[in-house]
């Protein structure tokens, strides 16, 4: 299950006879706790699973929220929150036979850019692998790439990403040797989709897009080859 919504990006297991309920004690073959909090999917390879996950920190005085606009006009959303504390971003790794967790690495730790929405956090979009290596997404603070041992091999800059003050929720897409990010934004007039080599994290190409603020995974459909 390499990413979003699974290895064809449409939510379909292609195993068979899988669990249809669980409980407390049906059908559930470990349970392992986990500091912070999240809303991204875990994603599973071989034995690996892979996890994001944010750890609210100290206050700190002082902080501004950058200004939105929507239809033109400045906008706050009422049910966001403030980001005047510091957060530890986590990519976290599991045992997929024991649950038993095999590493941790806080990959940003410090001030986040933009607010987030009262009843969400700064682990929102899901990780993505290719067997060899994960790769995380957290908007403005960063995309990073990770090996299975844990070991942080480059972290990917897109600069300031506005996100209505609700949070960073779209998940990267690998694609060969590009990982896909979109990046709408309030208004739409810094809105667009990139692409950032796999190899070292620079930009291969950057598209702008007139579209305001969403929180979509970009989707790739294979036709004819393209």
């Amino acid at each position: 299950w390499p990413g979003w919504r699974g290895p064809n990006q449409n939510g379909i297991s292609p195993l068979k006879d899988l669990p249809l309920t669980w409980s407390d004690k049906e059908n559930v073959a470990w349970k392992t706790a986990v500091a912070g909090k999240g809303l991204s999917s875990p994603v599973v390879s071989g034995k690996r699973v892979f996890l994001t996950a944010d750890v609210i920190g100290d206050p700190v005085e002082g902080y501004v929220a950058p200004k939105h606009k929507v239809f033109g006009r400045p906008f706050r959303n009422p049910d966001s929150v403030p980001a005047n504390n510091k957060h530890a971003l986590h990519v976290l790794c599991f045992d997929a036979d024991s649950g038993k967790q095999l590493w941790d690495r806080v990959v940003y730790d410090g001030m986040m850019y933009d607010e987030v929405h009262k009843t969400s956090n700064y682990a929102l979009a899901t990780p993505a692998t290719d067997g060899k290596f994960v790769y995380a997404g957290f908007g403005a603070e960063g995309f990073y790439k990770i090996d299975f041992t844990g070991k942080v091999l480059w972290k990917g800059d897109l600069g300031k990403i506005d996100t209505v003050g609700l949070g960073y929720g779209s998940s990267p897409v690998l694609f060969e040797d590009k990982l896909i990010v979109l990046a709408d934004q309030d208004d739409g007039d810094h809105s667009f989709i990139a692409a950032l080599s796999t190899k070292d994290g620079t930009v291969a190409w950057k598209t702008a897009r007139t579209v305001p603020g969403t929180f979509t995974t970009p989707v790739l459909i294979d036709i004819d080859g393209r």
